[in-house]
């Protein structure tokens, strides 16, 4: 990106602090043009922002002297903390000519098994300084090596789709392609878009912002590129050029599963229609006896999420459509301008400017104000998260193979899929019928149990007993409901806790209904017995689905139920388990049991001895009733 000079940061440098704080949390590499940097201070002073936006990243500048410090030219890489390159070298000295440093720097790295050499560039703005830049910049690199070219070229290459108008920077183009083939390099945007035009340089009057890259990172690597007319970082006065390169076995990406924002759930017409069809399935359960509770929710659930969709794009897509309404209407006045620039087309060029100002102003104080009460209502309070210790960057890490139940290793992606939920859905006792396995079903073997319980020395009374079996009410599910906490992600069926909350007590009357169902028929519904579940690993071989943790995600209907146990549970608890049992369990410190074991007559006779400074001496019934739970 031709970030428009560095030089002035600002006196405490926010806006540079903010703009590499968002560049390296989106991008791993990124190149800078016309720097323009005066003194080394004001480097240094940049590149400490950037240290303070990723303590691990790395950055490379072409100034290397006083002599560089002109106030003019300049490029740079800045390489984020969480980069996959390795052995990355500044090599401009050994391939490039003195006088090509102010506007050339070329970086060596190894990307997996491939030697790469990264150039950034920005070719001078006076036309003979151009054609001798170009004709100066070095080909004479090792012949396996990949190249992966970033920079401002100050060139448009194809005169007839990258010119808006007879541009007078023609001077050159010979020499920049003559060193391109050298290079071996394409153009993978133009590639991808052989008849499309944009503009990226000032003014949008040319394409002069290019990624170029070798065939072989093409064919192997190369996902997508496009250049970011949306969003500006500074004050670059360019549309800078977004690329992506993954690994060839990276899986691709799926679409995230979906989620209703919350901001959905507080606009009228979205409340009033959950409303009324809330007392439609209301009705259908008070009207038709016989449906089965469970079926209705299910379908209900689906008709909502249905909904909220549509109205998430409709309400979206109508800010959007203005948005890029005014930005097309800003790029025709400026290329109007451009072809002949007079009173009344730069009258409309600032209309333009000032109507799309605006509309953003808007937008911006909309989230700021989303913002500020949200912060307001579950802002971050002191606490042990709050004052962790910073955590270092990490990459994201897929399963490379799976060892199958025989003993092979596979890195086919499905094969892959089908041994991890083969193993899972063994793991949860999935009822899917391929995976039900006759040797690997748990059955209720009641003799056990009872061989279990006449060991222990808790009992239940009648009333606690009494409590427990209670039957589940519309009261204690309305409790529930109420009680879940806001803002928690949601589970498979994409509602949140905030849906359910908008009309607790119509929810409350029909989750009594589809819990009753449920219990009477031994399981839950469809929807409440189906869960997203990721996998983190714990350590060891990755190819062993048994070394990762699954995380399961479920719906929030589902807990409802065990919300309404676990509040039932909470005053008899204590009177089932023993006071050292701590873990697990609300409320209780393991500071009174650590304190008692230490002080107690079995610590009193190891003083003077060469045993553990202590000893865990429990008495059995403890370690039973442990086990009961």
């Amino acid at each position: 990106m031709n970030i428009n000079g560095l030089n002035a940061p600002g006196r405490d440098g926010t806006a540079a602090r903010s703009m590499f704080t968002k560049l390296l949390a989106d991008y791993h590499v990124v190149s800078l043009q016309e720097t323009k940097f005066t003194t080394a201070d004001r480097l240094r002073l940049v590149s400490h922002y950037i240290n303070s936006a990723d303590s691990r990243s790395q950055v490379f500048w072409s100034h290397r002297d006083d002599a560089d410090f002109t106030g003019r030219d300049g490029v740079a890489l800045v390489l984020s903390g969480a980069h996959p390159l390795k052995n990355v070298a500044d090599v401009t000295t050994v391939y490039a000519p003195a006088d090509s440093f102010a506007n050339y720097l070329v970086v060596e790295a190894t990307l997996g098994s491939c030697s790469l050499f990264l150039h950034v560039v920005y070719a001078p703005v006076q036309v003979p300084a151009r054609k001798r830049f170009f004709a100066s910049l070095p080909t004479q690199f090792p012949d396996e090596a990949c190249h992966l070219i970033l920079g401002d070229l100050n060139v448009p290459l194809d005169p007839l789709l990258d010119e808006c108008i007879p541009y007078p920077h023609d001077l050159g183009r010979d020499e920049l392609q003559s060193w391109m083939l050298e290079l071996g390099v394409l153009d993978p945007w133009r590639a991808t878009f052989p008849d499309r035009r944009v503009f990226s340089g000032p003014n949008q009057r040319n394409r002069i912002d290019y990624c170029l890259l070798s065939p072989t990172l093409y064919d192997l690597s190369y996902r997508s590129s496009r250049y970011v007319t949306d969003k500006c970082w500074y004050h670059e006065d360019h549309y800078p050029l977004e690329f992506r390169l993954a690994s060839p076995s990276m899986p691709t990406s799926k679409r995230l599963p979906w989620k209703c924002p919350r901001w959905l759930l507080k606009v009228p017409i979205v409340a009033a229609t959950l409303e009324g069809t809330l007392n439609c399935l209301c009705d259908r359960l008070r009207w038709f006896r016989g449906n089965n509770p469970g079926v209705l929710l299910d379908d209900h659930k689906e008709a909502d999420r249905a909904f909220l969709q549509a109205m998430q794009r409709s309400l979206r897509n109508r800010d959007d459509e203005r948005l890029a309404k005014l930005r097309a209407d800003l790029r025709m006045a400026k290329a109007l301008d451009a072809v002949g620039s007079s009173l009344d087309s730069r009258a409309a060029v600032a209309t333009a400017k000032h109507d799309l100002q605006v509309l953003q102003d808007t937008f911006t104080a909309r989230r700021e104000k989303m913002k500020f009460d949200l912060d307001v209502t579950d802002g971050e309070r002191g606490s042990a998260y709050f004052f962790r210790s910073p955590s270092p960057s990490v990459h994201r890490v897929s399963i490379p193979s799976v060892t199958t139940a025989s003993g092979s290793l596979t890195s086919d992606p499905d094969a892959m899929a089908a041994e991890h939920r083969r193993y899972w859905g063994s793991v949860f006792q999935s009822p899917s019928r391929d995976l039900q396995v006759e040797s690997d079903r748990r059955r209720y073997d009641p003799v056990a149990l009872h061989g279990l319980l006449e060991h222990a020395t808790a009992r239940l009374t009648d009333a606690q007993r009494q409590a427990l079996d209670a039957p589940t009410t519309a009261h204690d599910l309305y409790w529930a409901i109420t009680k879940s906490p806001t803002g928690r992600s949601a589970g498979y069926d994409g509602l949140p806790a905030e849906y359910y909350q908008l009309y607790p007590q119509r929810w409350a009357q029909v989750f009594e209904m589809v819990y009753a169902n449920n219990l009477e028929r031994g399981f839950m519904t469809k929807s409440q017995r189906k869960a997203y579940i990721s996998l983190l690993f714990k350590g060891g071989d990755r190819s062993l689905p048994s070394n990762y943790r699954p995380i399961t995600l479920l719906n929030h209907d589902a807990k409802f139920g065990s919300k309404v146990l676990a509040w039932r549970l909470r005053t008899i608890l204590p009177t089932l388990l023993h006071p050292d049992q701590t873990g697990f369990v609300g409320g209780p410190s393991a500071t009174p049991s650590f304190d008692s074991k230490t002080s107690s007559p079995s610590r009193s006779a190891l003083v003077g001895t060469r045993q553990a400074p202590f000893s865990w001496t429990l008495p059995r019934p403890s370690i039973v009733s442990s086990g009961e739970r």
